[in-house]
């Protein structure tokens, strides 16, 4: 792991185990500075973190070429990651706040699922935006995406040791957050306790897709439902036929800009304005957060 930010959060992570720093004489004092004295003298002192002065050279013959490491990098475990149960029962916005009471984030509850996203840059600025809005944790199929790395670290700056993430079978996941349609064609509830009493409204983010709806369609709806999950899918192939049926509503986000802003010149020779497929993904879920802490705050 490398990059002040990233190293200074799993420092002070309680959950981390690390072994080695390594960090130049102003990296080290940027540090200190950063750290509680308590928190600081206890690293030091500790037998199980080996603290380096080197050049800034050393680290840079240890990482991939053009690594941002700010002279300062940390060997350490990968974190446990969080268990479905106890992102769906125990959940409760970042920060310590009761559910809803958050003025700048989405308040009560919400997941954001990524399904099959490749680029640990983009995963980490994901719990990045995931940390800032509130929510209360990231949900990533078991395969096919990568592992928590050093990269992912940089990306998230700090928000990888704050943000819970789950691993799991998606689809089954979402099956189990949501209802269940019986033989009987009857909606009730998933049977599993992770549920209670209220399910999670499961929101599959689209780029262009003729059933969706559109988010303003649906923003008093989101703003009134305690408990949402977001579902985004790969950066080029979209979200799995098989997740997006455990979805209760298709959205798209069409660019707010109107005839009265100053866009509108840019884009009148368009039949519409441009929509989420416009940005990349990690953009598309602060996006998405925004609008969905914006419809909760009414």
């Amino acid at each position: 792991m490398y990059g002040m930010h990233s190293v200074i959060a799993a420092l002070q992570n309680g959950d981390r185990q690390y072994s080695r720093l390594l960090a130049s004489r102003e990296a080290l004092d940027s540090l200190k500075s950063s750290l509680s004295q308590q928190v600081y003298s206890r690293l030091t002192s500790s037998s199980e973190l080996s603290v380096e002065v080197v050049a800034r050279a050393k680290i840079d013959g240890m990482l991939p070429p053009h690594s941002a490491h700010q002279s300062i990098a940390l060997l350490c475990k990968r974190l446990r990651n969080a268990s479905l149960e106890s992102l769906l029962v125990n959940c409760s916005p970042l920060g310590g706040s009761p559910p809803g009471t958050s003025p700048s984030g989405v308040g009560k509850k919400c997941v954001v699922v990524l399904d099959r996203v490749q680029d640990p840059r983009n995963i980490g600025a994901v719990l990045r935006s995931a940390y800032f809005f509130g929510a209360n944790g990231v949900m990533l199929p078991k395969a096919h995406t990568p592992n928590e790395s050093a990269v992912m670290a940089k990306a998230a700056s700090g928000a990888l040791e704050l943000v819970p993430i789950v691993r799991t079978n998606l689809a089954q996941a979402l099956r189990q957050m949501g209802r269940q349609k019986s033989k009987e064609g009857i909606n009730e509830m998933a049977t599993s306790e992770a549920t209670h009493a209220e399910p999670w409204v499961r929101v599959a983010l689209e780029t262009d897709v003729e059933s969706a709806t559109t988010w303003e369609e649906q923003s008093e709806f989101l703003g009134d439902s305690s408990k949402v999950a977001l579902v985004f899918g790969s950066e080029g192939a979209g979200i799995r036929p098989l997740v997006r049926r455990q979805c209760d509503i298709s959205l798209v986000i069409k660019n707010p800009a109107d005839r009265n802003s100053k866009f509108h010149d840019k884009f009148k020779s368009a039949s519409s304005l441009p929509s989420i497929d416009s940005l990349n993904l990690s953009n598309a879920v602060a996006v998405t957060l925004a609008l969905l802490a914006a419809s909760r705050m009414k």
